[in-house]
């Protein structure tokens, strides 16, 4: 299942890439915020198909879930402050293919 969210990723990352290459003003690090928050949200989803490894027996996540939650913040924030254009913009044209 990793391996298939991997791909998953990986596609979804590739695809807005594409779409992103045909505006004049590409914002910096949207595709960084993406990634970090899809595979960190992939990885926290699929820690339910695992074996149990909850800190408790009262606790509602798993440890590996518990380190997901990091990344899945730091890509939202990433891809916010790239929205906004907090990190500038990459005008340059691409390369026409010859």
């Amino acid at each position: 299942y990793e391996f298939l969210a991997g791909i998953l990723v990986f596609l979804v990352v590739l695809v807005l890439e594409g779409r992103l290459r045909r505006l004049p003003r590409r914002p910096r690090g949207l595709l960084l915020g993406a990634f970090l928050l899809l595979y960190f949200f992939c990885r926290f989803v699929l820690e339910y198909t695992k074996e149990n490894e909850y800190m408790s027996q009262h606790s509602l996540l798993s440890m590996g879930q518990l380190l997901c939650l990091p990344g899945i913040v730091g890509g939202a924030v990433v891809l916010m402050v790239s929205l906004r254009g907090g990190f500038g913009y990459d005008t340059r044209v691409p390369r026409q293919p010859v």
